[in-house]
């Protein structure tokens, strides 16, 4: 199937580049990138505690962060 993307331009030639270095197309180097962020774990998989230790403080405005672990927990086996 066919398909267009707009790509960044500097993406495009950086990707052609490494293309022609892997001795491949760019349509094979997408497909390949492609299934490897489709089999790479989702960041929704991951442990949420963990995402949280990288968030801005910020989002705690108006949150008690005990209570929002312990409700996170919950589900938890």
């Amino acid at each position: 199937m066919k398909t267009t993307l707009d790509l960044p331009e500097t993406l495009l030639r950086r990707a052609k580049r490494k293309a022609l270095e892997s001795n491949t197309t760019l349509k094979a180097l997408v497909i390949s990138g492609l299934k490897r962020e489709l089999h790479a774990p989702s960041s929704v998989e991951a442990d949420p505690i963990e995402q949280l230790k990288s968030a801005d403080p910020s989002i705690w405005r108006g949150i008690k962060a005990d209570h929002y672990v312990r409700q996170l927990r919950k589900g938890w086996k």
